[in-house]
């Protein structure tokens, strides 16, 4: 051993793994940018967490902390944000299991897209649950998230077979009825709004019942999506400006 190898307490064997273990750090960055794909993220992770486990067999302790302590940051980052995009690019809600904002919005996009091209009819609705954060505070958030849950299940139990639902916000959820006049919608969402007043949920605070506002609008030759969302919020709106547990048009 060398007069260098002696004061820092390194051999030409742990040179050389401290020099492979840069290039894996070095590829590591790369592959972290090039990253497409949740399975090129676990892919990725894995491999890398594996090169980490030999060099640092290899090399010993010291280049251990160079080399493990850096890619298991990285891999608990890479996680995170395959956790997040797995969510952004789910299909379904996962507290009501309905479509998530983002499926029922494509949905809604390709229902406008059928009406224009074909002049089908087509009516959208948005179930607004009255009060939730009150809801939430009286009775606490299980609760809430019962009340979002059993509101989900009327709407999937009513709706019909073409029907899409799903939840927009963390309150309300889109109903997508293609084939179907304004009319015929009115009526569909007075039966919800009627089932959903009559289901009582269980809480610390004793059992209650809650309610729903729902805003409808018609699709119109030439209409957006900003256009028929636009109106929808507005039917909302002026359902809960005259007391809420109403069924309102615009």
């Amino acid at each position: 051993m060398s007069n260098a190898d002696k004061k820092f307490g390194f051999s030409a064997g742990k040179t050389l793994a401290l020099i492979i273990a840069i290039i894996f750090l070095a590829e590591l960055v790369v592959m972290a940018i090039l990253i497409k794909t949740d399975l090129m993220r676990v892919r990725s992770s894995a491999v890398f967490i594996i090169n980490s486990a030999l060099l640092a067999a290899i090399a010993g302790p010291p280049i251990y902390l160079l080399i493990l302590v850096p890619l298991q940051r990285m891999a608990g980052v890479l996680s995170i944000e395959g956790a997040r995009q797995a969510s952004e690019d789910s299909q379904f809600d996962e507290l009501t299991q309905v479509l998530s904002r983002r499926a029922v919005t494509v949905d809604l996009l390709e229902s406008i897209a059928q009406s224009e091209r074909y002049s089908n009819t087509l009516s959208v609705a948005m179930v607004d649950v009255d009060q939730l954060q009150k809801i939430n505070a009286e009775h606490g958030s299980d609760a809430g998230d019962e009340v979002l849950k059993n509101v989900a299940a009327a709407l999937i139990e009513a709706l019909r077979l073409p029907d899409r639902v799903g939840r927009y916000h963390d309150e309300e959820f889109l109903v997508i009825l293609p084939q179907t006049s304004v009319a015929d919608a009115e009526n569909i969402s007075e039966r919800i709004r009627e089932s959903i007043s009559l289901i009582s949920v269980d809480s610390k605070a004793g059992p209650f019942s809650a309610t729903v506002s729902i805003g409808i609008t018609e699709f119109i030759q030439g209409d957006d999506l900003g256009g028929i969302l636009s109106r929808v919020e507005s039917a909302v709106a002026k359902a809960k400006s005259e007391g809420s547990n109403l069924v309102k048009t615009a």
